[in-house]
């Protein structure tokens, strides 16, 4: 797919780049997710994910929370930060009111757990769990900053209902082989119903943590097109 041109977002540590409205990375049909950088991490829809073509807001729909629904791919070096652009539907109700939006593990590797929210309750707002923390292997860990629309955020901030164009570092940096896998749309754990449910439409992976200049930069890039200011 060659490498990722995009001037408007941060392209310094890029590792994998998929966005449902980009053709290049997705045709609108089928189960492939082609990687926008040259690093070869293309995905794969699991279970049914619906694309819903939306012009520059296009997204996949995970219309109900499932363990089964998830796009996945595996990455050949670690990645530390992300640039994610999702919609929560805080009917969701579910396991300890936890819900998972990223993972990059599953029961076996164990490793790191995931980006979960709290307060799925089916009313929400959906809120991020930043020191509070769940566990040293969660990005829910007082080393962990997000930026939600461009801003830094205190533990228990709440997403927005409609578009998010989220930023977080991960927390566990030492526990990951040199190659793994991602899990979008899930805990990448069986045991409880910590799914997501909503839609997402971007996702970019990054091998370095930005700064918080650099988290503005993808906001103002992306936020015209999910019609936030």
């Amino acid at each position: 797919m060659g490498h990722y041109h995009n001037p408007q977002v941060v392209t310094n540590g890029l590792i994998m780049a998929i966005d449902a409205s980009n053709p290049r990375s997705y045709p609108g049909s089928g189960t492939a997710i082609f990687d926008l950088t040259d690093k070869g991490a293309n995905g794969t829809i699991n279970g049914t994910v619906p694309f819903v073509g939306a012009g520059s807001s296009s997204y996949w729909n995970f219309a109900t929370a499932a363990s089964t629904k998830f796009i996945s791919s595996t990455l050949s070096q670690q990645y530390l930060d992300c640039t994610i652009v999702f919609y929560p539907d805080f009917a969701l109700n579910s396991n300890a009111g936890l819900v998972g939006l990223i993972a990059a593990s599953n029961d076996t590797t164990n490793t790191d757990k995931s980006m979960r929210f709290k307060n799925a309750n089916g009313t929400g707002p959906w809120q991020v769990i930043a020191s509070s923390g769940i566990n040293a292997d969660d990005w829910g860990n007082p080393g962990t900053t997000y930026y939600v629309n461009g801003s830094a955020v205190a533990d228990g901030a709440s997403l927005v209902n409609g578009w998010n164009i989220l930023g977080a570092y991960r927390t566990n940096q030492t526990t990951f082989p040199a190659s793994f896998t991602y899990f979008l749309g899930t805990e990448g754990y069986s045991g409880a119903v910590r799914d997501f449910q909503g839609r997402i439409a971007m996702c970019l992976l990054y091998s370095r943590q930005l700064s918080a200049a650099e988290h503005a930069k993808n906001y103002n890039a992306l936020k015209n097109r999910y019609g936030l200011t």
